[in-house]
């Protein structure tokens, strides 16, 4: 009983695959009238109460036939399949055609007569312009989130470095409030928030490479400032707090020192490695005794009895010409550096 009871799925599923090409044809009731023999000889052989069973092996054929029964499509289907295929075939390579940069300086009426040409209809190349156009729209669409995307990253990069510089700046407070280094930070400027909380004597915001000199006249205490490597091209005099004695702005675009002519308390001046191509301004200048503009573009020495004053000069790296020997009138005790 075993053996036909293990067999019968497969005896059955044999059935089916022998009757396959008629199964399209055939009702179900018909299937199992074909299998009567085989459910009688089964009956016989003594599990008549196996009824259940048997039940659940018809619904495995019922389920076979299903699998097995599969609509075969006409002669009429598959040509329209065929043509439809040809017809997208030709709109995809007439936007292909289109969005051509070349293609799109040629003349309209030139254009959509080379396409006849390639057999498309008018509907077609509608279809074609149409998908071309909202190809670009959805181009220009990602173009627009893409630069939103990355200007939110830029944003968050600000906000991230504001965190950093508060963090920095904190940490420096709790150990000298007059001592603030910012060099190599990112930062790009003080914001009035930030100004608020600082007002140093020594402050030192070297290579950041955008930070912008911004109003630091709060900063009542500040005498030291060191802003080297921040590509700064244009300093604003107004900015810049009168009590300086120091001032490095060396390593930057300067072009111009007219920004000096205020700072009556500067000491030391380090404009070197700038773009400077006269010296101006220093009348005013009467404590200063260091001032450095080493490999600028400076080619006349003007006449100054600042210059006399001067502890230190270097001109080094500059096409200077001095036709009234003014350099040499200088004191030769004093430290006088030239090329």
């Amino acid at each position: 009983m075993s053996i036909y009871v293990h067999l019968f799925p497969f005896i059955i599923q044999s059935k089916i695959d022998s009757e396959n090409t008629k199964l399209r044809d055939i009702s179900l009731f018909e299937t199992l009238t074909k299998n009567t023999n085989l459910l009688t000889k089964i009956l016989n052989k003594g599990f008549q109460n196996d009824f259940f069973l048997i039940i659940i092996y018809i619904n495995f054929i019922k389920i076979n036939m299903a699998k097995n029964t599969k609509e075969i499509p006409n002669k009429e289907q598959v040509q329209s399949q065929t043509e439809q295929d040809e017809k997208e075939k030709r709109i995809s390579v007439a936007v292909m055609f289109l969005q051509n940069p070349e293609v799109q300086k040629m003349n309209k009426q030139s254009i959509i007569g080379f396409l006849k040409k390639k057999k498309l209809s008018d509907a077609e190349i509608e279809e074609a312009q149409n998908r071309l156009k909202e190809k670009i729209e959805n181009q220009k669409k990602q173009e627009i989130e893409e630069k939103q995307k990355q200007q939110e990253l830029i944003e968050q990069e600000k906000k991230q470095k504001i965190k950093v510089f508060d963090t920095q700046v904190a940490d420096q407070m709790k150990i000298n409030q007059d001592l603030i280094n910012l060099s190599h930070t990112g930062i790009t400027q003080l914001t009035e928030e930030q100004n608020s909380q600082l007002n140093p004597i020594v402050l030192n915001v070297s290579f950041n490479t955008q930070f912008a000199i911004t109003d630091m006249n709060k900063f009542d205490r500040l005498e030291r400032l060191y802003a080297s490597g921040c590509n700064l091209r244009f300093i604003n005099p107004k900015f810049i707090p009168l009590q300086l004695k120091i001032l490095n702005l060396s390593h930057n675009y300067l072009i111009s020192m007219e920004f000096i002519g205020q700072l009556d308390n500067i000491e030391l001046l380090n404009l070197s490695y700038n773009q400077i191509d006269q010296i101006v301004k220093l009348e005013a200048l009467t404590k200063l005794y260091h001032l450095n503009l080493k490999q600028n573009l400076i080619y006349e020495i003007p006449k100054s009895q600042i210059l006399g004053q001067l502890r230190y000069l270097n001109l080094i790296d500059n096409p200077i010409n001095d036709p009234n020997n003014l350099l040499q009138t200088c004191d030769p005790k004093k430290l006088l550096e030239l090329e």
